[in-house]
């Protein structure tokens, strides 16, 4: 069996992160920054690693939003919502050709199958007010 994938959806005001990836799975292109969860770790404790060592950025891992076994990849996948502490984006990672701050209301214009409906939701649901600058 694969091992669990854990994804961040991090929010900062009204954009999301995402990454892009340099070769494609199938018709996947864009998507939450991620990775395995290694032996012994929590999912919190890998997205808050995985974060680091693909975008550079500093996190705290708030709350699962929902876990599914994905409809194109058959992993299984945690998703994480995550609070953006500090950094600049750099990517690190060499499956990745970058990673932005996208507006929540235009990630349909990224994603190429429909966004999980618990991480839709989630989003939906952001208090601007409370949202970092």
């Amino acid at each position: 069996m694969d091992k669990s994938v854990v994804l961040g959806v991090v929010t900062n005001n009204d954009k999301v992160l995402l990454v892009k990836r340099k070769p494609t799975e199938g018709m996947l292109r864009w998507q939450f920054p991620g990775g395995i969860v290694e032996k012994n770790e929590t999912v919190e404790d890998a997205i808050v690693r995985e974060l680091k060592e693909e975008t550079g950025i500093d996190v705290k891992a708030l709350t699962r939003i929902g876990e599914r076994v994905h409809p194109y990849t058959n992993r299984y996948m945690a998703y994480i919502a995550c609070e953006y502490l500090s950094g600049g984006i750099s990517v690190s990672d060499d499956d990745l050709e970058c990673a932005e701050w996208v507006g929540i209301d235009s990630l349909d214009e990224h994603f190429t199958t429909p966004l999980f409906d618990k991480v839709a939701d989630y989003l939906s649901h952001i208090p601007k007010e409370y949202c970092l600058v």
